[in-house]
């Protein structure tokens, strides 16, 4: 049986992705691609954390967490391409990186 919480952070995260997905298209953060994925990934785990209320649980319970993980890992790597990035860029303006 799945818990009222759960199907309230299925429905924001339903309206919400998409939102903040399309909002990355205009975006400078050079590894909006990653936290695209990681946003897909975390919606597909609010999904099968609800379905695994009706049906497969064990089955749905494993592709939940394999969901996570991936979107764990996006944003992972998220965090490292901007971090790279912006240590890259204008961390020094003199010039000196000593």
């Amino acid at each position: 049986m799945f818990q009222a919480s759960e199907v309230f952070q299925l429905a924001l995260a339903v309206v919400l992705a998409p939102l903040i997905i399309r909002s990355l298209r205009g975006s400078l953060l050079p590894s909006r691609r990653h936290v695209a994925v990681g946003l897909i990934a975390l919606t597909a785990a609010y999904v099968l954390t609800v379905a695994e209320g009706f049906f497969a649980a064990e089955f749905m319970n494993t592709l939940e967490h394999v969901a996570y993980a991936v979107s764990g890992i996006a944003f992972a790597l998220s965090a490292l391409k901007t971090s790279r990035v912006w240590v890259g860029r204008d961390a020094w303006p003199s010039g000196d990186r000593s």
